[in-house]
């Protein structure tokens, strides 16, 4: 579904900057700059984004062309977890666990949406199976290193990146408080977030001259009002997509599909199961915290406690902030109802459904039908794209 009609990608505001300054990197027709995007808080982006949307662009002569890369390494890396799953040595639990997770992260609505969308900070998920198996072999020289890089390489590629790997550290340091960090190979990890951090001296120096912008807060209440958890829940039941086509949703979408013209309604049943899911998932896992948190997923656990509470105190949260989560939180839906085999059959196949019928829906329109859902108008039906 990715790779499913690419010419209906989104061409906004966003995806037109990224695509213009990467070709123009790419053909050298343009330095290679020393910051990105101005970000929705007013300061630009770190440069290491646009680097590799300029090497991507060398691949590249097209708008769909750069989208059909970043969707190749949206694949690469859910196949990365899949065959990690398949060759690492689980328990058959655990195995069954991730296999469910990759069933998940395939067919959901928002993480396919994301990897049709040229956005810098939709080629992270390669970068969080680095640090996933880095950590996973922190005890090792070459495991801590690439933690390390890796870590400190997300946070370049899109600020979220920090709150995740500042997530991962403080819940590993707070684990293995009891000794076990001293295990780990900390000089090593120092070593690979280094030189990770290279990229960003660029950066500083413009930051020091007063050329990247200055930071403004907005959405101060997110803190209070647990948006970042409520996003987590949406996007692993595959329920957000008033995300994308928000007046759209409410008015057209849920009727989906049509059958001889006539409104089946399947799309607000198939969000009323997968609401119900979310909701006994959420209640599962707070007692599963008062009562046996050693049975919820470290990744888990460190997005909600670790990842969570941090980037919460920024005020500022969108659903894309959580794209360097994926595929943790349908890690956290699967484990939610692993004693239900027969849900997780269900929640793969509705939201699979919804999926499909989103693409379509969003084909027969060319975009959202409604011009003031952030879709928009897709980019096969705008006469001025390239």
């Amino acid at each position: 579904m990715r790779f499913l009609w690419p010419a209906d990608m989104e061409w906004k505001h966003d995806e037109q900057w990224n695509y213009a300054h990467a070709q123009a990197i790419a053909q050298s027709q343009a330095p290679w700059p020393s910051a990105g995007q101005p970000t929705s808080t007013n300061l630009k982006n770190f440069p290491l984004g646009i680097w590799l949307l300029a090497c991507l662009a060398r691949c590249s002569g097209s708008p769909v062309g750069l989208m059909l890369w970043i969707a190749v390494l949206n694949c690469l890396a859910l196949l990365a977890f899949l065959l990690w799953a398949l060759r690492a040595k689980l328990e058959p639990k655990e195995r069954d666990l991730w296999l469910w997770t990759a069933a998940l992260t395939a067919v959901s609505p928002l993480p396919i949406l994301w990897s049709r969308k040229i956005w810098i900070q939709n080629i992270l998920t390669p970068v969080t199976f680095l640090i996933f198996i880095g950590h996973r072999m922190r005890r090792k020289n070459w495991g801590a290193f690439l933690w390390g890089l890796a870590g400190a390489a997300a946070g370049q590629i899109h600020p979220s990146g920090f709150f995740f790997s500042l997530g991962v550290l403080a819940y590993t340091l707070w684990t293995e408080r009891r000794g076990g960090w001293r295990e780990v190979c900390w000089v090593s990890w120092l070593m690979g977030s280094a030189l990770g951090c290279l990229p960003m001296l660029p950066w500083l120096h413009e930051l020091a001259s007063g050329r990247t912008g200055a930071l403004q807060t907005r959405h101060i209440w997110d803190i209070f009002t647990l948006h970042y958890y409520t996003e987590w829940i949406g996007i692993a039941f595959g329920i957000n997509l008033k995300y994308s086509i928000r007046h759209a949703f409410w008015n057209g979408f849920l009727k989906e599909p049509l059958l001889l013209g006539h409104a089946t309604y399947l799309m607000a049943a198939a969000h009323i199961f997968l609401l119900g899911c979310a909701l006994r998932a959420a209640w599962t896992t707070g007692r599963a915290f008062l009562s046996s948190p050693r049975e919820i997923p470290w990744q888990v656990k460190a997005m909600l406690l670790g990842m969570g509470p941090l980037i919460s105190i920024t005020g500022n949260i969108t659903a894309h902030y959580l794209t360097v989560a994926i595929p943790f939180m349908f890690l956290w839906a699967a484990w939610s109802w692993r004693k239900s085999p027969g849900i997780l059959r269900g929640l793969v196949a509705a939201q699979f459904l919804v999926s499909l019928v989103f693409l379509n829906y969003i084909h027969i329109h060319g975009g959202s039908p409604d011009l003031r859902d952030d879709y928009g108008v897709c980019y096969r039906s705008q006469p001025a794209a390239p």
